[in-house]
C-alpha cells in the first residue's frame, strides 16, 4: 500500500498538538479606599438614575407632581423677572395669551417625555441664569426659555425622542426658530449638559415640594 510516510494512521488528524495556554496574570486587588474612589468616579459621570416608584399609577402621580411643581416655579420666576433686562433671542414681541401653566401642560402632553426631563430643564435654566445674570426670565421670555431647555433635556436624557419638527409644532414656533434657540441655550450652558446625581436629586425635591408633594 505505498511508503509508510504516505500511509494514513488512524486517528492522526484528531491528535494534533494542542496550543499551550499560559496562565493569565492575576489582577492586583484594590484596597477598599481605592475601590470606593473608583465607584464614586463612575457615579459622578453617570446619567441621573431613574429612581421611580414601583407601580405605574404611583409613577404617573409623581410625574404629575413634578410637572406641576415646574409650572409653579416658572410662574414665580416670571412674576419676579425684570422686563427691562437685555433683549435676547428668547424674547417675544408680546406676552403669549396662554398662561405658563397651560403652556407647560400642553408641551408635556405633546413631548411625551419623562418627568425627569423637567428636572433637567430647570437645572439648565438655572445654570444659564447664573452664568449670564443679564438674562431674565419674565413673561416675555419664559415660554421660549422653557421650550429650548426641555428640548435639550429630552434629547439628552430620554432613550427615544422626537424630531425638532415635532417639538417645534408642539411649542408653537417654526422649526428653524426652535433650532436656533436650542443652539443659543447650548452656548449659554457652555455645552455642559451632564447633571450629577446629587444635583439632580436636589432639583427634583425642589419641584416635588413646589408641586405639593410634601417634604
Amino acid at each position: 500500500g505505498g511508503p509508510a510516510s504516505q500511509q494514513q494512521v488512524p486517528g492522526y488528524e484528531q491528535e494534533r498538538p494542542r496550543r499551550r495556554s499560559w496562565p493569565q496574570p492575576r489582577q492586583r486587588a484594590l484596597p477598599p479606599c481605592e475601590r470606593r474612589r473608583e465607584q464614586l468616579e463612575e457615579q459622578r459621570w453617570r446619567r441621573p438614575q431613574r429612581c421611580e416608584p414601583r407601580d405605574r399609577a404611583e409613577r404617573q402621580a409623581c410625574g404629575t407632581i413634578i410637572v406641576r411643581g415646574f409650572a409653579a416655579t416658572l410662574e414665580e420666576l416670571a412674576r419676579g423677572g425684570d422686563e427691562r433686562c437685555l433683549i435676547t433671542a428668547f424674547h417675544s414681541v408680546r406676552a403669549p395669551e396662554e398662561s405658563i401653566t397651560e403652556y407647560i401642560s400642553h408641551v408635556h402632553e405633546g413631548f411625551r417625555c419623562s418627568s425627569q426631563c423637567f428636572v433637567l430643564a430647570l437645572v439648565y435654566m438655572d445654570r444659564a441664569m447664573k452664568r449670564h445674570p443679564e438674562i431674565a426670565v419674565d413673561r416675555l421670555t419664559c415660554h421660549r426659555f422653557f421650550a429650548s431647555s426641555l428640548t435639550l433635556a429630552a434629547k439628552f436624557l430620554d432613550d427615544s425622542c422626537a424630531t425638532n419638527r415635532i417639538y417645534a409644532e408642539v411649542c408653537g414656533m417654526p422649526m428653524r426658530e426652535l433650532s436656533e434657540l436650542e443652539r443659543t441655550m447650548l452656548r449659554l450652558l457652555g455645552y455642559r449638559l451632564v447633571v450629577h446625581p446629587e444635583e439632580f436629586e436636589t432639583y427634583r425635591l425642589m419641584l416635588f415640594r413646589a408641586g405639593g408633594g410634601g417634604s
